[in-house]
């Protein structure tokens, strides 16, 4: 015996969310995949190198030297690591979390700038303020 079933409204709906689901991380990508590639402009400006991208994780990396900028675009803002060779502590990172557009070019003029939103990593990866 063959039963013949329609869609019932629920199952419509939970087809509708889940296309919608879809399209808003599929829109969210190409939103940062823009953003990435507007960084790679942005950084030329100042010197920079373009060393890497990865669209999945957001991040663009930059050379110009021996200093080594990294900028990880999230949707209100970005995160900037820089790698930096300390004169005293040898080499480090120097991250900068939620920055705005000003605090991103700012970094980007000198990467050796301090803003109230940074910490460091030294070779040990030992957090300091």
């Amino acid at each position: 015996m063959i039963v013949k079933r329609s869609f019932s409204e629920a199952t419509f709906y939970f087809f509708i969310c889940v296309a919608l689901f879809v399209l808003f991380v599929v829109m969210s990508f190409l939103l940062s995949e823009a953003k990435a590639k507007y960084l790679v402009v942005l950084a030329s400006k100042y010197g920079y190198n373009f060393e890497s991208l990865n669209y999945q994780t957001s991040y663009v990396s930059f050379t110009k030297g021996e200093i080594k900028v990294i900028v990880y675009v999230l949707k209100k803002g970005y995160t900037v690591a820089s790698c930096l060779n300390h004169s005293k502590k040898g080499k480090n990172q120097f991250i900068r979390k939620n920055l705005n557009y000003g605090g991103l070019v700012s970094v980007l003029e000198n990467p050796r700038v301090h803003t109230k939103k940074e910490y460091f990593l030294t070779q040990k990866h030992k957090k300091t303020v």
